[in-house]
């Protein structure tokens, strides 16, 4: 083509030359169509310079990726100010090594025996260390204990917290207005260790409020919560638990427990219940991705138990408590509240922490006291009423997965089957309103299904108010 252009444009070469360009055009030509060639070249070569060109952006852009991705690293080591900006992009998330390492732990039988030693030295009043005590303005780790009319049992809370092989601590103790001698108790040892730290309310408010408050004052980079009639297990829980923490960044660590019937002065005989006895020790749950609420199988509505409910076997990571507690609001955890009330801070909790580790580690002793904390009698009014307000906690503060299903309607068949609802809810306003929320709320919820919809309906029904006031 190139050539008969050529001799177009050259009429002014004589024949022979013409003649020359003509035999060398016909030499190079194909026998078909120059027009059909000119297309075909061009799609030819078309996808080379494309390829070219797609391979190079990618590696340029493969280049930049790589370059940021160190740059970030970088700013992540050297400084946590900045990188707390990006917290989403660095979130820990684990590796197979971090999900599968094998801790050593000592086994149950063990475990029980360090606690039959652990508890005499505490029921002595003995402190194992001999260092001097000081208080720490950023300590590693707040203990929160709520105290109600506990004169028989903070002693040994108290001192088991306080021989923990690590001084760097502090003990947050909140009087919710008891009636005994449980301040002037708590008081004594506040002279003889600067770390704890007394909060009174000026009424009886509850274990919810009490436990809350005690967390929002918290200066640790850890909180482990205690009951009044509980203790931990040996002197090494703190060091061993919060190490575990740090290395694997996790939000919650959760640890098993013993649950143990003495008295006063007796050391404990057997333990008829170890938690958790279906976890394994380094399973690692998510949340947001994950729903951190573990139930117990069952079939029907009456075998629905929420497994996972429980504090005092738990480290939690301040900021992520705290931030919990302001995202519920004051309104909720100031509600009064002695019974389920760990429920509620599990469930808000979890919902806020975004990875949780189990850890096969016996930590507390669960010592089950009548007369003292959630123990004391409560009419079936009373339960309907806390069972609510864990409903509406529920309700707000799940995600949308199969497990926060079962749970609602768990919750709210078990409270509408109770005889004592229609009475509860007469005498009432605020609990019938808000009883009322909750129902249309869980009925509007797209991901419970309409047979379980149908049975709420056909309970709800026999509450004649609640068809009246609502379109059930």
């Amino acid at each position: 083509l190139y050539m008969q252009n050529k001799i177009r444009k050259e009429k002014y070469l004589d024949k022979s030359k013409n003649k020359l360009f003509y035999d060398a055009f016909q030499l190079i030509t194909p026998k078909y169509n120059y027009k059909l060639k000119k297309k075909h070249n061009f799609k030819k070569k078309k996808p080379k310079n494309k390829f070219k060109y797609c391979l190079t952006t990618l590696l340029t852009v493969s280049i930049i990726i790589v370059i940021s991705f160190i740059l970030f690293n970088v700013l992540h080591l050297s400084s946590k100010n900045i990188i707390s900006k990006f917290t989403k992009i660095f979130k820990h998330k684990p590796s197979k090594k971090d999900i599968y390492f094998k801790e050593i732990f000592p086994n149950l039988q063990d475990s029980f025996n360090n606690a039959k030693e652990f508890l005499k030295i505490c029921l002595e009043g003995k402190l194992i260390s001999n260092k001097t005590i000081k208080p720490s303005e950023n300590p590693k780790v707040s203990a929160v204990i709520p105290l109600y009319n506990c004169k028989r049992t903070i002693l040994r809370s108290i001192r088991s917290i306080q021989n923990q092989n690590i001084s760097d601590l502090e003990i947050i103790l909140v009087n919710d207005f008891s009636t005994d001698e449980s301040l002037s108790i708590v008081e004594q040892f506040q002279k003889e260790d600067p770390r704890i730290k007394i909060i009174n309310n000026q009424r009886n408010m509850g274990i919810l409020y009490s436990r809350s408050i005690g967390a929002l004052a918290a200066k640790g980079k850890y909180i482990f919560p205690l009951d009044d009639d509980d203790m931990l297990l040996d002197n090494d829980v703190y060091y061993t638990i919060t190490k575990i923490a740090d290395k694997c960044d996790f939000d919650i660590v959760g640890f098993k427990a013993l649950s143990a019937s003495i008295s006063s002065n007796s050391l404990p005989i057997h333990a008829f219940e170890a938690y958790y006895q279906g976890q394994e020790n380094n399973q690692v749950l998510f949340q947001p991705e994950l729903g951190l609420y573990p139930l117990r199988n069952g079939s029907k509505y009456g075998e629905y138990y929420i497994n996972d409910v429980y504090l005092w076997d738990k480290c939690i990571k301040t900021d992520i408590y705290q931030k919990a507690l302001n995202k519920v609001g004051a309104e909720r955890y100031s509600r009064h509240m002695i019974i389920h009330e760990d429920v509620v801070e599990t469930c808000f909790l979890f919902n806020t922490a975004e990875s949780l580790k189990y850890l096969g580690k016996y930590g507390t002793l669960h010592i089950p006291t009548p007369g003292s904390g959630s123990w004391r009698r409560f009419d079936e009014k009373i339960r309907n009423i806390y069972n609510l307000y864990v409903t509406d906690v529920v309700i707000d503060f799940t995600k949308d997965t199969f497990e926060s299903r079962r749970i609602l309607v768990y919750l709210i068949t078990y409270i509408l089957e109770k005889p004592s609802l229609k009475e509860t809810l007469e005498q009432n306003e605020y609990i019938k309103n808000l009883f009322i929320s909750c129902l249309k709320k869980i009925l509007k919820m797209k991901y419970i299904s309409n047979v379980d919809k149908e049975e709420i309906r056909k309970r709800a029904e026999k509450i004649d108010f609640l068809k009246t006031q609502m379109d059930l």
